[in-house]
């Protein structure tokens, strides 16, 4: 009897275990999802595609060719950030802050740029093909030889915008 009660200690003792195992699996990729957890990660490895950044603060960082492709960043601040080179292919920025960043050559084809703040941003040989740009603010800003083929604008702000 007692052999016995000592193999059904074990057993549960390696039940609890690997539930306690799982847990602590369930707990990181919980956390590794969190917004501020995903901050870091863009920021040591610059390589976040699919991140969820929504309504983050990126205000003035440099941010040269990271990889943010199919990322959500609706609502996000990037005023005056450095995204040149960056890969936005496919993101989520509606109702983000992009006013004053620098945009050079960033690459925010298939974007949602829905009601965006582009005022003042510099995005001279950005790939915006087929991006959305319904009731963006396009105030002052530079796009000199991007492409915005297939690019939705609709109900854009457009005053001062430099197109050539």
């Amino acid at each position: 009897m007692l052999l016995g009660e000592l193999k059904g200690d074990r057993v549960q003792l390696r039940i609890r275990a690997f539930l306690i195992g799982v847990g602590i699996m369930l707990l990181l990729i919980w956390l590794s999802q969190q917004p501020r957890v995903q901050v870091i990660r863009l920021r040591l490895t610059r390589q976040c595609p699919g991140c969820n950044l929504e309504r983050v603060n990126l205000a003035k960082m440099d941010l040269r060719r990271v990889n943010l492709k199919e990322a959500s960043l609706r609502g996000a601040s990037l005023s005056e950030a450095n995204l040149s080179q960056a890969n936005l292919t496919a993101a989520d920025l509606r109702q983000s802050n992009l006013s004053l960043a620098n945009l050079v050559a960033v690459d925010l084809s298939e974007a949602n740029l829905e009601a965006a703040d582009l005022s003042g941003a510099t995005l001279s040989h950005a790939n915006l093909q087929n991006a959305n740009l319904t009731r963006a603010s396009l105030l002052f800003t530079d796009l000199q030889a991007a492409n915005l083929t297939g690019a939705k604008l609709q109900a854009t702000k457009q005053h001062g915008t430099i197109w050539k």
